[in-house]
């Protein structure tokens, strides 16, 4: 419930719903700044891999996958060895439903994980090829 009070514009009644409100706008507001602070860095350090990922990563936990891909189009480009990349563009690309492209670039990231030894990456991918077929029947 809304209820005007005076000097202070519109506010909302029910305590609940305020501290609902005072949280998503907590998240909203420091997942902005998150995302400012690594664009930050990110111009004075532009081939910084883990920033890379990380920004590429609060795009997708914002919901914004098209600049996820996006981001992890490009950390790929500058570090083709970034096993980690490959799997969450993967993921990012099969919610956006583009199959096609997730089983690419999955298929090529198994064996770059495997031959920098990253085992748990790997495995995570073949694991997502494996229920995409699934799901395709």
């Amino acid at each position: 419930m809304i209820s005007p009070q005076r000097g202070q514009g519109q506010r909302i009644g029910n305590p609940c719903l305020r501290s609902q409100l005072a949280e998503w706008c907590e998240v909203r507001m420091s997942a902005t700044s998150r995302r400012e602070q690594i664009e930050a860095m990110l111009a004075e350090m532009p081939n910084d891999v883990e920033l890379r990922y990380m920004l590429a990563m609060e795009h997708a936990s914002a919901g914004d996958d098209l600049a996820a891909v996006r981001c992890f189009h490009e950390l790929i480009a500058l570090r083709s060895d970034y096993a980690p990349a490959y799997h969450q563009a993967g993921r990012t690309l099969q919610r956006l439903n583009r199959t096609a492209e997730a089983r690419a670039i999955l298929q090529a990231g198994i064996p770059v994980a495997q031959r920098v030894g990253n085992q748990h990456a790997a495995g995570e991918m073949m694991e997502l090829l494996q229920s995409m077929d699934e799901a395709q029947g």
